[in-house]
């Protein structure tokens, strides 16, 4: 433990991205707040000043993770946000997978992280969609992504995965398609369906 880093003041936002590198890099059983501590060169009880524990913990996570998403600026299309919203959940997903496999459907609870949902749901509001079907819609991205994401990153995508004989009178499509049923293009299978998806969406803010 450097001198340096025990010199460095301790804030929530360092307390938290220490948090998520740490679970990077070990996994999600090294985030004890003891733990912690020890990376950031402070006493365990020091953290408590910042977060509340470790529930609070989990939640920064979260924060942290979703902050990471970019939609853009002041003039980003609303079609744009919503594209970049689908898209930048999975791939946060991808850059912190046990992290996202820790908290990844874990609900929002800060100001901070439920400003990417804000500009979300905005941008769902400003296609002309009312409060029910922009939440619908916004709920159809979010479970989407990261439902995708959350497959993904546990292994569970049949990539590989072996087939038994299959009798193709009874299961004709299933036969024909057993291939690419076993996704060895990923990134093409969630593109896929976040285009559907919003196309629907697009569709369904046309005739509002």
């Amino acid at each position: 433990m450097s001198s340096q880093v025990a010199r460095e003041p301790l804030t929530r936002r360092r307390v938290l991205e220490s948090a998520l590198a740490l679970v990077d890099r070990e996994g999600p059983g090294a985030l004890t707040m003891r733990r912690l501590g020890d990376e950031l060169g402070v006493a365990a009880m020091s953290l408590y000043n910042h977060v509340g524990g470790r529930q609070e913990l989990l939640d920064g996570l979260s924060e942290i993770m979703v902050g990471e998403i970019d939609l853009g600026d002041a003039g980003t299309l609303p079609r744009d946000i919503l594209a970049r919203f689908v898209h930048g959940i999975r791939a946060v997903a991808l850059t912190h997978p046990a992290a996202f496999g820790l908290v990844g459907m874990r609900p929002l609870r800060s100001a901070e992280a439920l400003r990417s949902i804000e500009a979300t749901l905005g941008a769902l509001r400003a296609l002309g969609l009312d409060t029910e079907r922009a939440a619908y819609a916004y709920r159809a991205l979010a479970s989407y992504a990261r439902g995708f994401a959350l497959a993904e990153i546990s292994g569970f995508t049949l990539e590989g995965e072996p087939w038994p004989d299959l009798p193709a009178d009874a299961l004709a499509n299933v036969a024909e398609l057993r291939q690419q049923l076993v996704l060895t293009d990923r990134d093409a299978a969630f593109a896929f369906g976040a285009d559907a998806l919003l196309a629907g969406i697009l569709g369904a803010a046309a005739t509002a």
